[in-house]
């Protein structure tokens, strides 16, 4: 992994505990950990408040062909479809910031 894509995947991992209110930190969230595992809880609207968030942190749009075309069963799939839609938007020349 590039340092980049660390940086991602932790800012993804803080949103993931943040947004759930999970009692544990990001760095406890190993990348292969399942969304719906009784650690996460992951449910239908923590879901898409999690989709929003990731929106406003990395200021994006996620289509709801980008959540389709990407399985969403570990926490690093959080992080891919994170990661593909921040590098479309760069190739586009959206400044993508923090």
């Amino acid at each position: 992994m590039t340092e980049e894509t660390n940086e991602l995947a932790e800012r993804v991992k803080r949103l993931l505990v943040q947004e759930l209110d999970l009692e544990l930190s990001p760095g406890d969230l190993p990348d292969n950990e399942p969304l719906y595992s009784p650690r996460i809880r992951l449910d239908s609207l923590g879901y898409l408040g999690l989709l929003l968030s990731f929106e406003r942190e990395f200021k994006v749009r996620l289509d709801p062909s980008d959540v389709a075309t990407h399985s969403m069963k570990t926490v690093d799939n959080l992080v891919e479809l994170v990661q593909v839609r921040v590098e479309r938007d760069r190739k586009g020349g959206d400044l993508v910031t923090g």
